[in-house]
Parts: C-alpha cells; structure tokens; sequence
C-alpha cells in the first residue's frame, strides 16, 4: 500500500452530538438558486451559545477531498407557487432579524444575514436500511422571537412505518472495523456528512 504522507500530523475524525432541539440564531453563510427545482439552498451555522460554530467546525474537521457542507446546516426554500407563503416566512423572518435588510429578489443579498430558527430531530432510512436520526430545521422566525423564548420545541418526527416495512431485507453483516455509533436502543445516529441529499457547492 501507499504511505501516507505527514501521518503524524492527520487528526483522527471528530465525533459530533447532535444538537439539542430548540431555538438557535444563525448566520447565512452561502445561498444558492435552483431554478430547474425552484428553490433556494442556504447554508447557516448556529451564532449563539455553546453550539457557535457548530457546522463550521464539522465542515473543517471534514478531511475528503469533496467535502461538503454538512446537511443539518442546509435550509431548502421552496419558491415554487405552492411554497410560496413557507417561503415569504422566511424572508420575513430575515427581514425582522436585520435592520435596514428588504428583500429585492436578489438571494446573494441573504448572505451574512441572520434568522432564527428552531431545530428538532427526524428519523430517516440510512444507506444500510436502518433507522437513523438526524436534527432538521422544524421552523423559521425572527432572531427577536428566538431571544424572547416565544417558540415551542418539537417532538422528534417519527418515520412513517409503511416506509420501514416496504425496505428490501438485506444480509446482516456486522464489520469489526465498523466505526457507527449506535444508541441504545439500535438508532443510529446518522452522519453529519450524509451524502443523500445534493451539496449546496456541486
């Protein structure tokens, strides 16, 4: 095999908790337009208490040469005809939470603004078939309405057990070198890096 070059010098990755459900402010640190799908893909990181730079700190510890930002930290908003009342949430939600801000239809504009949000949990399906969770934005408000603690925090989002059942059996097959870190009750806890959904920088 190959040596490693500087193999001193590379960290073992870092295991992150997932956040606890609640009310974080955050930061817009990129926005980008899918027009063919009619939404916007924004990345924010959580600016306020223990968990300041909480994607951040994922995406740096991220050693991949296609690393990518870490799906918790991504909001998609629909702007399609349906979504379009969720969507003015949002922008009103940014509007409230930064002086002197109006939206002018311009999403780079998004950038470094801040919003408040309240984070929850959802199980999945991972790649194995398994049962997973992982924390999700629930919903958006004003950075005013997080401070003040007007919000509720949700119960975790069940994973409707049709879609579990419907799953294709496949072999067990446990490695010894397998680094997933299950809870006690055999969920796990899903991957910061988890790789289903599109990269906000493809």
């Amino acid at each position: 095999m190959k040596t490693i070059n500087n193999w001193e010098d590379v960290q073992e990755p870092t295991k992150f908790k997932r956040l606890a459900p609640g009310g974080y402010i955050c930061a817009i640190k990129d926005v980008k337009d899918v027009p063919e799908k009619e939404y916007l893909e924004v990345c924010f990181d959580i600016v306020n208490g223990d968990e300041k730079g909480y994607f951040q700190k994922q995406y740096d510890n991220d050693t991949r040469k296609d690393k990518k930002w870490p799906n918790a930290g991504i909001l998609r908003r629909s702007y399609s005809d349906k979504s379009a009342s969720f969507f003015k949430g949002f922008i009103t939600a940014s509007e409230k939470s930064n002086k002197n801000f109006t939206w002018n239809w311009d999403e780079s504009k998004l950038k470094n603004k801040y919003f408040g949000a309240v984070i929850g949990e959802e199980e999945y399906l991972t790649q194995k078939g398994k049962k997973g969770v992982r924390n999700n934005v629930v919903f958006v408000y004003s950075t005013e309405t997080i401070e003040n603690g007007d919000f509720e925090i949700p119960q975790l989002k069940v994973l409707n057990a049709t879609k579990v059942s419907n799953q294709p059996a496949k072999p067990e097959f446990k490695s010894p070198f397998d680094d997933d870190v299950n809870d006690t009750d055999g969920v796990e806890t899903g991957s910061p890096f988890d790789d289903n959904e599109p990269s906000p920088f493809d």
